[in-house]
């Protein structure tokens, strides 16, 4: 039972030491690595027309009258 608490407490400190040094790696790094975001945004344009009016289909026997919304936009 003692063997394993002292396996398990060598593991624990190897994985607190390795963490450790890895923390301060990033740390060293990254201030130099990012200095800081830029964003641009570039607005979209569109070179198609698209209808501003819906569609309108009326059938005078059943009286039915169809509206299509505009497609595409």
């Amino acid at each position: 039972m003692l063997e394993y608490t002292i396996l398990v407490t060598l593991v624990v400190l190897m994985v607190v030491g390795a963490m450790t040094a890895l923390g301060r790696q990033i740390d060293h790094t990254l201030p130099q690595g990012a200095p800081g975001a830029t964003t641009t945004v570039t607005p979209a344009t569109s070179t198609t027309s698209c209808p501003t009016t819906p569609t309108t289909t009326t059938t005078l026997p059943g009286s039915t009258t169809t509206t299509t919304p505009p497609s595409g936009c």
